[in-house]
């Protein structure tokens, strides 16, 4: 339109005046837009100001952080001490995987099955113990409170073959300890691993070569080991040095007669039934004297 021609010397900003004022209505006056003052709450935290032209924002995961994070032994401990055991078992887990050479890894391990155990989850314990024991090229590597822990684990589940695998190693790492070979042994009769309980019980007289009942029990595993020479020299030892021990001449007669009975057997038997034996042990003998006697 003409209205838009450089020779009126109106400026764009003329024209719409002059038009609006043709139409009968007032341009509005323009004015800058007021202040706003935001008045923050006194807890208030500031947010950053926000630029015009917004950047792609980088959202780091929150397992990232915890991974880059130091790893608190306190931490956990204390989540363990309130039995949040659930987030105690998931700073474990970052701690196993992130953890510096200063975390004691094997520490953990032992922390982590406390708490699954404590959560009635011993199998998942046992396994992660199993799994540990892998990292040593024979169980007698193994460190000792890591075959505690699982004989423990194993006792709990009333896995028996297993206990006493783990008491047997336990034994023989510390075989000056009675407590551990007591142990040892008291798992191997209940599962008929005699050879093993007679190497427990040969560790106790070694211990205490005083101690008459350790070497009562060490005749009577060695027999039912089927080491018979061995443990008529045991038990004949020790009715000489305990001429009134009815269980060793018990033991004895008994080894004789497996033996072959010899003109000693009666005389042993008879020997035991006069200091006195259980009702069990004396209806026994009544009838291996009465097979002598046929």
């Amino acid at each position: 339109m003409h209205f838009f021609s450089r020779r009126n010397g109106l400026s764009l900003a003329l024209l719409i005046s002059a038009t609006l004022l043709l139409a009968g209505c007032r341009a509005p006056a323009v004015e800058a837009p007021p202040t706003v003052v935001f008045e923050l709450p006194e807890n208030a935290t500031p947010q950053p100001q926000v630029d015009s032209v917004l950047e792609p924002t980088v959202v780091v995961a929150q397992s990232e952080d915890i991974a880059k994070a130091p790893v608190s032994i306190e931490s956990i401990d204390g989540l363990i001490a309130a039995e949040n055991y659930e987030d105690a078992l998931v700073q474990i887990e970052v701690a196993l995987q992130t953890a510096s050479v200063d975390i004691d890894k094997l520490d953990l391990t032992f922390k982590k099955a406390d708490i699954l155990v404590a959560l009635e989850r011993g199998p998942e314990a046992l396994d992660l113990l199993n799994n540990s024991l892998k990292n040593y090229l024979t169980p007698e590597e193994a460190p000792l409170e890591l075959l505690l822990r699982h004989a423990a684990i194993a006792e709990t589940l009333n896995l028996s073959t297993e206990t006493t695998q783990s008491w047997r190693t336990i034994a023989l790492l510390a075989p000056d300890n009675e407590d551990y070979q007591l142990r040892s042994a008291e798992f191997a009769i209940a599962t008929e691993d005699y050879d093993i309980a007679a190497d427990a019980y040969r560790r106790l007289v070694a211990i205490d070569e005083s101690n008459l009942v350790y070497q009562v029990a060490f005749g009577k595993t060695l027999q039912d080991a089927d080491l018979l020479e061995e443990a008529a020299t045991v038990l004949k030892n020790i009715v000489e040095v305990d001429a009134e021990n009815a269980d060793a001449w018990f033991n004895l007669g008994i080894n004789s007669y497996l033996l072959g009975a010899d003109e000693n057997t009666k005389n042993e038997l008879q020997r035991a039934l006069e200091l006195g034996l259980s009702e069990e042990d004396a209806a026994l003998v009544e009838d291996l004297l009465t097979d002598l006697d046929s």
